[in-house]
């Protein structure tokens, strides 16, 4: 709930996306539906929410190979055209990184392994922890605050960036404020 608009395919992504996002059968270790970028091309889909300026999200991820380009779970403010707040990264090392101020001094959320399903947690607190965030992967601590790439008052829309070209699927699912289902691959 507190969803205020479906998925969309973003018209502010900085590249054209040509790909769609389908819903599948989840992979072993997922349960139920999974989104998935349906094609070798580049996905990028937004939905907003009712704004938060404190908060949990969460994400499954779980990709078969290692992406030639970035995969991203990114957080926006109210204005998904303006505010990119950041965000969590697989990169091109098959590493999970939260995404820091300019892109540089990205902080490592650590090794992932193809075709494992990883459950990330991201907090904000835009009250006490002022244009900062921070995450965990699997339950584990979360690492220390880092900068977001801008100010932001609030959150309001996240959007699921596949930029990969190579044979590597993504599956994204359990997004939203509950708890990821615990892995089970």
């Amino acid at each position: 709930s507190g969803w205020t608009i479906m998925w969309r395919n973003d018209p502010y992504f900085e590249f054209a996306p040509d790909g769609l996002f389908v819903f599948v059968t989840a992979p072993i270790g997922m349960s139920g539906k999974s989104i998935l970028c349906n094609t070798t091309q580049a996905c990028n889909y937004y939905r907003g929410f009712t704004a938060i300026n404190a908060g949990t999200l969460h994400f499954q991820l779980q990709a078969t190979g290692t992406p030639n380009d970035e995969v991203l779970f990114a957080l926006f403010g109210v204005d998904p055209t303006t505010t990119w707040l950041g965000g969590v990264r697989l990169n091109t090392a098959n590493h999970l990184e939260l995404v820091t101020t300019n892109d540089t001094g990205n902080v490592d959320l650590g090794a992932y392994t193809a075709n494992t399903t990883v459950c990330v947690t991201i907090q904000f607190d835009a009250l006490n922890h002022v244009d900062q965030y921070r995450a965990s992967v699997d339950g584990g601590s979360f690492r220390s605050w880092t900068p977001t790439f801008s100010p932001f008052s609030s959150v309001g829309n996240i959007s699921l960036q596949d930029r990969t070209t190579n044979s590597t699927a993504v599956y994204y699912d359990d997004i939203g404020p509950a708890a990821c289902s615990a892995p089970s691959s």
